[in-house]
């Protein structure tokens, strides 16, 4: 009986350890699996905004994530969950004739990221690297004209796009530091501090406020041109909200004044506000972003409007 016994516990903790063992090893390889967890996009155009199509005039970001199964949080690890960004951005001059002067060249700028999402101690992390890809090579202006024209709107002339950047590509590093400070259930701050090397060599600071409901337990990514926050990870809740935000930065160096006349401003000012709301398979955003001044000749700054809608059926 003694023996019966002793065989019984020793099966039992045989099976116990190598349960937990089974249990720890699935875990580890959840973790180290891959899955296809998100998806964002904004679209962004001065026609939403101040409505005068120049300058800024019109942009597309969009994310796709990679990583473990969403949790609710940021994970401790690099490379965990992985983000490939790309945006598609035109720049035009006020005066798509020309013949009133050029004040800053045509660009077209298609841009590709690498990025990582984690947190320590507090803080969030977004860590990568990106390429720019700029001038004629992009087809942005063969694709602005040919819209423009479907729409029976005027399209920039031979001067102002024989006189657009050239064709480049360049690399760099992109990195953003953030902390969330929540202040109670429906107010949350988050400070935040960007740089990054591509088309423009750039660093800022700024700060944006979340006040509502549906923010939590989601990742979100900031769009480049504007640095309204877009959703790519979060439960489909019911959400209402509003943000506003700012951010001031240097820009020591810029791909998009290559051979202009004008002269680029090195400060650059950002305000932004935006409409969050959304039910299960029904979510949109909608935003409004002032920038400052870019290059000695621009007279006033710019409002761009960004929309991003959800309609899942």
């Amino acid at each position: 009986m003694k023996l019966l016994f002793v065989l019984a516990l020793g099966l039992s903790l045989l099976l116990g350890f190598s349960t937990e063992q089974l249990a720890a090893e699935d875990l580890a390889e959840d973790k180290q699996k891959k899955y296809y967890i998100g998806y964002g996009r904004l679209i962004t155009n001065d026609v939403f905004g101040d409505g005068k199509d120049r300058w800024r005039t019109g942009s597309f970001s969009s994310s796709r994530i990679w990583g473990p199964k969403w949790l609710g949080q940021l994970p401790h690890e690099f490379t965990e969950v992985i983000e490939v960004r790309f945006l598609g951005e035109i720049i035009a001059p006020s005066d798509l004739s020309g013949k009133g002067g050029i004040d800053r060249p045509f660009v077209g700028h298609l841009g590709f990221g690498l990025h990582s999402h984690f947190q320590r101690k507090g803080l969030e992390y977004s860590v990568g690297v990106g390429s720019s890809v700029l001038g004629k090579q992009t087809g942005l202006d063969k694709f602005q004209s040919d819209f423009r024209k479907a729409l029976n709107e005027k399209v920039a002339s031979e001067l102002v796009l024989s006189s657009q950047i050239g064709d480049q590509v360049l690399f760099g590093p992109l990195v953003e530091v953030a902390k969330t400070v929540p202040g109670d259930d429906e107010v949350h701050i988050r400070p935040f501090f960007e740089a990054y090397s591509t088309a423009e060599t750039l660093a800022r600071l700024g700060a944006d406020i979340y006040f509502g409901n549906g923010f939590s337990n989601s990742l979100y990514i900031r769009d480049q041109v504007t640095g309204q926050r877009y959703r790519t990870i979060g439960a489909s809740e019911e959400k209402f909200g509003f943000s506003i935000g700012g951010d001031i930065g240097h820009v020591s160096k810029s791909a998009f004044f290559d051979g202009a006349e004008s002269t680029m401003l090195h400060r650059r000012l950002r305000f932004r506000t935006g409409l969050h709301w959304g039910q299960n398979s029904k979510q949109g955003f909608a935003g409004l972003t002032w920038l400052s001044k870019e290059f000695s000749g621009q007279p006033k700054g710019q409002i761009l409007g960004s929309v991003r809608f959800i309609l899942k059926f």
